[in-house]
């Protein structure tokens, strides 16, 4: 049926309902994971009962993302493991009017399930945070003793991998779980958030690609979605049901946008944001409200200005 990815409740239809979603490059696909079956899904949004169906992973995917290229896809599962995927054979354009989705590699050295991931194909990239459980990545010169000695820990929880040939680079110097994570595709750094720090609780940490801690800044509320922008300047959350804007260089705030002001309501009747997307150009974002609203933003990394509401129940639309 048409709406398989989407059908409640669970009970009735257990491995119906996803909990990860993403839409390919060229707008035909709706992938989907977090089903029973830990399969991807690929379900057609011109032919909406064209439902293809990949395999690879034993376990539920968690996370799913898009490289720019528009036809690498990242899965994270919570067999511990990421897949590279080409939505189409080749990684071409395709030349029949069905994904054909492909394994292109798989990656392995986490041993607690993969929590967040993201993909750059600019710069051949991939990044990964997973639950905490001993590494088997590869250790500096000198052991384990001196690997622990050089910050190295065996509860590695966040990995970088060269995408193209999906090999392990290094692990970043952390040990706390990280829930969050992005990549700047101009270079200018690694994101990471993680809610265990045992000092600060909610942080948010900035990486150089060769994984040596820039900044490191403590949150007030939690933080559940992350993005970099095309441009590589400014990190764009939703942190405690708001819109907030950083600088990309030190995770200087910028502006935090509060869905209740925009919406006219009292903190009560609306908890904030459910989650966002950014247009590829940076021109717009677009904020799903937990009341199943819809808002519009223009110029999120300039100045945000309000362009259009869409109020109502996203299910009716």
């Amino acid at each position: 049926p048409a709406s398989v990815p989407f059908t409640p409740p669970p009970a009735a239809t257990p491995d119906a309902c996803a909990t990860c979603y993403a839409v390919s490059g060229d707008g035909r696909w709706l992938l989907t994971g977090g089903h029973a079956s830990c399969s991807l899904r690929c379900t057609s949004l011109s032919k909406v009962d064209l439902v293809v169906y990949a395999t690879q992973h034993s376990a539920v995917i968690t996370c799913i993302d898009v490289g720019a290229d528009g036809v690498t896809i990242l899965t994270g599962s919570e067999d511990g493991t990421l897949t590279l995927w080409a939505l189409y054979r080749g990684l071409g354009r395709p030349s029949v009017s069905t994904a054909t989705p492909q394994v292109l590699h798989v990656l392995s050295a986490h041993r607690g399930g993969v929590r967040c991931a993201a993909l750059s194909t600019q710069l051949d990239l991939v990044i990964s945070g997973a639950s905490c459980g001993r590494g088997r990545g590869r250790f500096p010169p000198g052991g384990k003793k001196a690997a622990d000695e050089d910050g190295y820990h065996d509860q590695n929880t966040c990995a970088l991998w060269i995408a193209s040939k999906g090999r392990f680079l290094r692990w970043l110097p952390m040990t706390c779980t990280p829930s969050a994570v992005a990549v700047s595709h101009t270079g200018t750094g690694l994101v990471v958030y993680t809610a265990e720090d045992e000092i600060d609780g909610h942080v948010l940490l900035l990486f150089s690609i060769n994984g040596r801690l820039l900044h490191r800044v403590a949150l007030q509320s939690p933080l559940t979605q992350l993005v970099c922008t095309r441009d590589g300047a400014n990190a764009v959350g939703n942190e405690g049901g708001h819109l907030t804007v950083r600088k990309l260089e030190d995770l200087e705030l910028m502006h935090s946008y509060q869905v209740q002001e925009t919406l006219g309501v009292a903190p009560a009747a609306a908890d904030g944001v459910a989650c966002f997307s950014m247009c590829p150009d940076n021109h717009h974002a677009f904020v799903a409200t937990d009341q199943g609203g819809v808002l519009i933003y223009a110029n999120p990394i300039l100045n945000i200005i309000l362009l259009e509401k869409i109020a109502g129940d996203l299910l009716n639309l």
